[in-house]
C-alpha cells in the first residue's frame, strides 16, 4: 500500500490528485468514452505542471526583497496563464481529447489542495506533527 504519510505536501497533493483523476479516466474509457478519460488525464497533466510551476516559484520568491518578488509573481502569473490558455487552445486541433472534460481534469487538484489543507489544520489542532 502507498504510504502517503513520507511524501512531501506537494508532492501528496499531486498524487492525490492524480488518483482520482485516474479513477474518473478509467470509468471514462469502461464507458468507452475515451475523448473523456484522454480529457480527464490531459486536464490533470497540465493542472499538476501549474502546480509544480507555483510551487518552483514560491520558493525563488521567498528569497527575493519583497518588490521584486511582487513583480515576479506577476510575471509568473501571465506565463502561467497563457500556459493553461493555450493548453486548451491545442485541444482544438486534437479532436482525441475532449476539452470538457480536460476542464473537469483541473478540479481534482483543487481539491487536493484543500483537503491537504483541512487535514493539516487538524492535524495542528490534534497536536501532531504535520507530515508525520
Amino acid at each position: 500500500m502507498l504510504n502517503l504519510k513520507k511524501f512531501a505536501s506537494d508532492n501528496r497533493i499531486i498524487i492525490n490528485a492524480f488518483l482520482v483523476t485516474l479513477v474518473a479516466a478509467i470509468t471514462a474509457f469502461i464507458f468507452q468514452e475515451e475523448s473523456w478519460g484522454w480529457g480527464f488525464l490531459y486536464g490533470n497533466l497540465i493542472s499538476s505542471l501549474n502546480f509544480v510551476f507555483i510551487t518552483i516559484a514560491v520558493n525563488r520568491y521567498i528569497k527575493m526583497d519583497s518588490d521584486s518578488a511582487k513583480l515576479a509573481a506577476r510575471g509568473n502569473y501571465l506565463v502561467r496563464m497563457l500556459f493553461i490558455a493555450s493548453a486548451i487552445i491545442v485541444l482544438k486541433f486534437i479532436p482525441a481529447i475532449n476539452v470538457w472534460a480536460t476542464m473537469l481534469g483541473f478540479i481534482p487538484l483543487r481539491l487536493a489542495v484543500y483537503l491537504e489543507g483541512i487535514i493539516s489544520h487538524v492535524q495542528e489542532k490534534r497536536g501532531e506533527k504535520h507530515g508525520s
